[in-house]
């Protein structure tokens, strides 16, 4: 009788000194990254379960800008200034620069900001580091040549590599299973600043508008409020049969682009699994991407 073959070793999942290691070897997203730098590594991130900052910051260096975005605008208040630092930098990548030099301006006096940008001019410095990429990116041709992008580079990769450092310092590395302990309710005015300050510039904002311009119509309305909620009603029945039958027909590589969160706990689900898409479809957790 032939003796079995050894089994092979399980893979092991990636830990976060090698994701980081990983992500800060090519060079640090200056201008708008044009696809996510590998998809592969999306799931691995979220797997990990860390603190919210340091999740987002991988997810920021891998050029996967809606998971970062998922996770910042859930810290876009005090006392989650590293939260905040990273919406701001979110921002600078994606190319959205006012709202950056907004956030930057709103944690200028923070202990993140300044392990980034030491000094008095710490702020003066970030704003001209803002600057000089709005000028590479929109800049003529002649304003183009007077800048150092491996200088801009270098700069990039020191703000964000001293933001996941000081993170990684007070919150550790370690799981976080349920984020909405790390969660913050925004401020009116930082609630009002978030509905301006949608990743790819205007997504969001007509839910928004339409919440409001529903409100506004107010008087009279009963009997219209009555007959959308039968419409939801019958709508919501219609989606969950429908979404069975999609899930059951779509290719089982389509899931590994679904992005939604589990109602719940609140994490960032990345999943192939068919019967935890089934949850997006009947309600029971958030498609964000």
């Amino acid at each position: 009788m032939l003796p079995l073959p050894p089994i092979p070793p399980r893979p092991t999942s990636p830990t976060f000194p090698t994701l980081l290691h990983t992500l800060l070897t090519p060079a640090c997203p200056v201008l708008p990254p044009p696809r996510i730098l590998s998809p592969s590594l999306t799931g691995p991130i979220a797997a990990l379960q860390l603190h919210p900052t340091l999740e987002a910051a991988l997810h920021i260096l891998n050029g996967d800008l809606p998971a970062a975005h998922f996770l910042v605008r859930h810290m876009q208040a005090e006392p989650a200034v590293e939260g905040m630092f990273l919406h701001g930098i979110l921002h600078r990548v994606e190319g959205d620069y006012e709202n950056a030099r907004a956030w930057y301006g709103n944690v200028s006096s923070s202990e993140v900001f300044a392990s980034a940008w030491p000094g008095d001019s710490g702020l003066d410095d970030a704003r001209d580091f803002i600057a000089k990429i709005e000028t590479l990116r929109k800049g003529d041709r002649s304003q183009r040549d007077l800048i150092d992008e491996e200088a801009l580079e270098k700069l990039s990769r020191r703000e964000i590599e001293a933001v996941v450092r000081f993170c990684e310092g007070k919150f550790g590395v370690g799981r976080v299973g349920d984020a909405r302990e790390v969660w913050v309710q925004p401020s009116p005015e930082h609630r009002e600043m978030g509905s301006k300050m949608v990743i790819g510039g205007r997504g969001g904002g007509l839910f928004r508008g339409g919440e409001g311009e529903g409100r506004g119509r107010g008087g009279g309305g009963g009997g219209r409020g009555r007959i959308r909620g039968w419409w939801l009603l019958c709508f919501w029945l219609v989606a969950d049969t429908v979404g069975s039958l999609i899930v059951s027909l779509l290719p089982r590589r389509f899931f590994s682009y679904i992005y939604f969160t589990d109602r719940g706990t609140r994490r960032l689900i990345i999943s192939s699994d068919r019967r935890l898409f089934h949850k997006v479809i009947s309600g029971h957790g958030d498609m964000i991407a």
